[in-house]
């Protein structure tokens, strides 16, 4: 059971992961709509980037249409078709337009990449330790400290997945309301990029709004939620298997060899009596049968000898009178 349960966390783990990788490298984190149409309507040749449909990403933005590709490539900005890239890097001190709004709005992009690099790295490293605790076969302590491993990663890639999408959200409010290049190129991908510098007429074309990106990367954080709650429930509530794990020792377990006994045969215990010999006198007084010897079986020869010799008894044999 602990192994389902902690299979299932792995799997929310592997998830926002990869909801988190997918919403970093897209674009659909803002989706800027301008409508051209609308009246007054705008010319097709107004050459401002600003007056056309684009997508913003944590690192490049994107437009729509296709005719804007030679305007993109001459841009010093430029990242790929269509896109370019934005400024991530802290503004030259030595300029004078020098703003710590700018510096601020530049810091919280980074910090927002580098908090979300961070968070994923987190969880590669609980997908790491739920293999650990997977394919080996260790015992129960070890097991239960590997599952506090992958949920203590887990609860930190949710706190950086949480700072980072906090940043964002500060970066852009600055870059909105306070942020301005005050017309120099240098500090902005191209003109009107911040929402101070925005003329009235393209503010009221203007509609922002978060896309599919921004929701994968709350996605992201809802499975790692789910996913640091069952690695913690495995780890301190749940700590017992029927199954019994298997632990291997080093040490040589000595052989103990048992032999059986021979078996036992009983036999029969035959007892043979002495054979008694009978010694007679050869006295022709009593010989009768004419055997030429005496017979000791013979009861009818003389009755005071009963037919055996008076000299030989059965304890002492001969007695010499």
């Amino acid at each position: 059971m602990r192994r389902v349960v902690q299979s299932i966390g792995a799997l929310f783990a592997g998830i926002s992961l990869t909801l988190l990788l997918v919403s970093i490298l897209t674009t659909q984190w803002v989706v800027i709509r301008v409508d051209r149409e609308r009246a007054p309507a705008v010319t097709d040749q107004t050459s401002e980037l600003s007056y056309w449909s684009h997508d913003r990403g944590l690192y490049r933005e994107c437009w729509l249409n296709q005719n804007l590709n030679p305007m993109i490539v001459n841009s010093d900005f430029y990242h790929s078709d269509n896109c370019l890239k934005v400024d991530l890097t802290v503004m030259n001190p030595d300029s004078l337009l020098e703003s710590t709004e700018y510096q601020s709005w530049s810091i919280l992009q980074l910090v927002v990449i580098i908090f979300f690099g961070i968070s994923l790295f987190m969880m590669l490293i609980a997908l790491i330790f739920y293999l650990y605790t997977l394919c080996q076969h260790i015992n129960r302590y070890e097991w239960k400290n590997g599952c506090k491993i992958s949920a203590a990663t887990m609860i930190t890639a949710l706190i950086l997945n949480c700072a980072g999408m906090a940043c964002f959200h500060i970066a852009e409010d600055l870059e909105t309301n306070d942020v301005t290049d005050n017309g120099d190129l240098k500090l902005a991908p191209y003109s009107m990029f911040f929402g101070s510098d925005m003329s009235a007429d393209l503010i009221y074309r203007t509609t922002r709004e978060y896309g599919w990106s921004y929701a994968l990367s709350w996605c992201a954080v809802a499975c790692e939620l789910l996913s640091a709650v069952l690695f913690m429930v495995v780890s301190c509530c749940y700590v017992k298997s029927k199954t019994k794990t298997k632990v291997y020792k080093s040490q040589k377990q000595p052989t103990v060899v048992v032999t059986q006994p021979p078996p036992v045969y009983e036999t029969e215990r035959v007892v043979v009596a002495p054979q008694k010999v009978y010694l007679v006198e050869d006295n022709s007084s009593y010989y009768s049968s004419g055997r030429g010897t005496y017979d000791p079986y013979n009861h009818s020869q003389g009755s005071l000898m009963n037919g055996y010799s008076p000299n030989y008894s059965y304890d002492k044999g001969w007695v010499i009178q």
